[in-house]
């Protein structure tokens, strides 16, 4: 399945690496494992991941985690490790909070997709019923925006809960947020389905304020809008992470990938978090199409 998880920036760019402040993979290796471990309770190895081949894509597993080799994106080391601390807390909150514990027919349920009842995996050409991560983006006609929908919208889910799991990391996650929003890319310069999934990923990170948008991506900022709380819950699942990204994936791949209209302006309210579970809103229920017909398909 596409990993759901993110590391909040690639670090290995900044100062010089003689430069001051410079924390290297190397030095933290051993703490941020013992990290780790402490928080998911689970081991994992943690490796760089500019050692590979050009042109590889470093990937996570179960057992493995990926991070830059040096990290000079702030002033000083401890800022620095601190960027480090949020990567591992934020790779540990997946499994704190089950990021990989998906339950197809729940997340149909929840859409209002007919199914069976009681079965929850679609099958393969094969005849054989797939995993339940497979069986969720196979009903994906773009699989690629699916999985990076479903990323933004589930690290939204688990960074809303990081301040609670690691609470002295706190002052940490603000920096590193905060940071990530300076480096995000010109909504400007991008057509209005980019401009889009540009939005969603900086509203996933808490972003609010003015912004300009085409005229086609209005319809989408408000969907975010009304979607996004309910994964910021604290008594949201994996599930509605899954439910809220289909909807998102559904508004997105609508979008023109050009257009010549101007832009106009509009303003992102403040992300607010609720102590208990939010629905779908009523205008969203029923509206889920898969892009392929999962009717009768489930075995």
């Amino acid at each position: 399945m596409p990993s759901p998880d993110a590391a909040p920036h690639q670090a290995s760019t900044g100062t010089a690496s003689t430069g001051k402040g410079v924390v290297t993979l190397a030095e933290v290796r051993g703490p941020m494992a013992v990290l780790f471990c402490g928080l998911a309770d689970q081991w994992a190895e943690i490796l760089a991941d500019d050692d590979l081949d050009p042109g590889l894509i470093p990937a996570d597993t179960h057992d493995t985690m990926r991070l830059p080799s040096r990290c000079a994106r702030f002033g000083t080391a401890r800022e620095n490790r601190g960027w480090y601390q949020v990567a591992v807390a934020h790779r540990a909150g997946h499994y704190v909070w089950s990021s990989f514990d998906l339950n197809i027919g729940a997340v149909l349920t929840q859409l209002g997709v007919t199914h069976d009842d009681g079965l929850d995996l679609l099958t393969g050409t094969d005849g054989e019923p797939l995993g339940p991560w497979a069986s969720f983006f196979s009903m994906f006609r773009r699989v690629d925006l699916a999985g990076t929908v479903f990323g933004a919208v589930e690290d939204t889910r688990v960074d809303q809960r990081l301040p609670g799991l690691v609470p002295g990391f706190r002052g940490s996650l603000t920096q590193v947020i905060a940071d990530e929003l300076d480096h995000r890319p010109d909504l400007a310069s991008l057509g209005p389905r980019d401009q889009a999934l540009e939005l969603l990923h900086r509203m996933s990170l808490g972003f609010a304020g003015p912004v300009r948008l085409d005229p086609s991506v209005q319809a989408a900022a408000r969907a975010f809008g009304e979607l996004l709380p309910i994964v910021r819950s604290q008594a949201a699942t994996v599930v509605d992470s899954a439910a809220v990204a289909a909807l998102i994936y559904g508004v997105i791949d609508d979008l023109p990938l050009l257009s010549a209209a101007t832009p106009a302006g509009t303003v992102i309210a403040p992300a607010v978090a609720e102590p208990g579970p939010i629905p779908l809103p009523d205008r969203f229920l029923g509206t889920f199409a898969p892009d392929v017909d999962v009717a009768g398909k489930l075995e």
